[in-house]
């Protein structure tokens, strides 16, 4: 991660990297994009886990819906 300090002054992203501002700082924080694509979580056994946690709370949103559904009849 970078801060950009003097010059151009810059949000959002520009090729490979994107810049924004936090909260609570006047200089610009810049920083590369990337991450894992969708494929590679879907099918990679390393991302096992990341797959559970989306059942979960993919099962959890359904159960909130239907609670608060039977609540408004």
């Amino acid at each position: 991660m970078a801060i950009l300090k003097n010059g151009l002054e810059f949000s959002g992203g520009l090729g490979n990297l994107s810049a924004y501002k936090l909260p609570g700082m006047n200089q610009t924080i810049i920083r590369t994009k990337g991450g894992a694509d969708k494929k590679k979580i879907l099918n990679s056994p390393s991302f096992k886990l990341t797959r559970d946690n989306y059942t979960e709370f993919s099962a959890c949103a359904k159960m909130g819906g239907i609670i608060r559904r039977s609540m408004l009849a």
